[in-house]
């Protein structure tokens, strides 16, 4: 009995010690309702800045590659089709590759979907504990 009632207070101050802590961090942020029509202009407006960087010149274009990929891009070698017309005679035959990347719209929609800070988070949220 004792051991129960000696865990039972544990257990009690480990709460408390919980409740108290959750009253000092920062309240949870909370999503803000986006316009969509906004939104989508404004993504349009990224896409249209980012296909006029990568025209101006291969610095750029690599600026707005950097920003898409994940990781490097492969080149992986293919055969060439049978009836491939080659560059020419006395040339060195034409070479296909094949490329995959790994790409990310992370760094377009940076900063248009963000939360408000120190508003009260939904109900159903918030961490309950009885008294």
């Amino acid at each position: 009995m004792d051991s129960l009632l000696q865990a039972m207070a544990v257990r009690e101050a480990r709460r408390q010690a919980i409740r108290a802590e959750l009253k000092t961090l920062a309240p949870p942020k909370v999503a803000r309702q986006a316009d969509p029509a906004a939104l989508r202009t404004a993504l349009r407006t990224r896409l249209k800045k980012w296909q006029a960087l990568a025209r101006r010149g291969v610095a750029e274009a690599r600026q707005v590659l950097r920003e898409l990929l994940e990781e490097r891009l492969t080149l992986t070698p293919v055969p060439c089709p049978a009836g491939w017309i080659s560059r020419g005679p006395g040339r060195k035959p034409t070479r296909l590759y094949r490329f995959s990347a790994q790409l990310t719209l992370a760094r377009l929609f940076e900063g248009l979907i963000g939360a408000y800070p120190n508003k009260v988070s939904p109900t159903g949220f918030e961490p309950v504990f009885p008294d």
